[in-house]
C-alpha cells in the first residue's frame, strides 16, 4: 500500500494483467522458453513440469534433465555364407564376441557419464 493508492504484485509464475492491474495472469514458462526443461515442458498454473522422451528417464538429482536409459541394442547382419550357426564352436565364438562388445560399450558409457 502507498498513501492514497496501492500497488499489486503477483506470486512467482504469474505476471500482472496488462488491462486490469489488480489481476494476475499465469506465465507460460514453456512458451516463453524460461523453463529449464531439457526435453518436454508442460505448463501448469503458476509453474511447469518437465518430462522426457521415450528412451529417457528423469534425472534423480535434477528433474529438468533427462538421462538415456541404459538399454543397449546390438544389431548385426551376417553376410557370409560360411558362417554356420549350427556349429557349436562358431556359436560360442560369436556369443563371446558379443559379450566383449557389450562389456566394452558399457564401460565406455560409464567413462562418458563420469566426464
Amino acid at each position: 500500500n502507498t498513501i492514497g493508492s496501492f500497488r499489486c504484485s503477483c506470486p512467482s509464475g504469474f505476471s500482472i494483467n496488462v488491462t486490469n492491474t489488480s489481476l494476475c495472469d499465469d506465465i507460460d514458462e514453456c512458451a516463453t522458453n524460461t523453463s529449464t526443461c531439457q526435453q518436454i515442458c508442460t505448463n501448469t498454473i503458476g509453474s511447469f513440469n518437465c518430462s522426457c522422451n521415450p528412451g529417457f528417464s528423469t534425472n534423480v538429482s535434477n528433474t529438468s534433465l533427462c538421462d538415456a536409459q541404459s538399454k543397449v541394442i546390438l544389431r548385426f547382419t551376417v553376410t557370409s555364407e560360411d558362417l554356420n550357426f549350427a556349429d557349436q564352436q562358431i556359436r560360442e565364438k560369436v556369443l563371446q564376441s558379443l559379450h566383449i562388445l557389450a562389456r566394452n560399450y558399457t564401460q565406455q558409457q560409464i567413462l562418458n557419464d563420469s566426464v
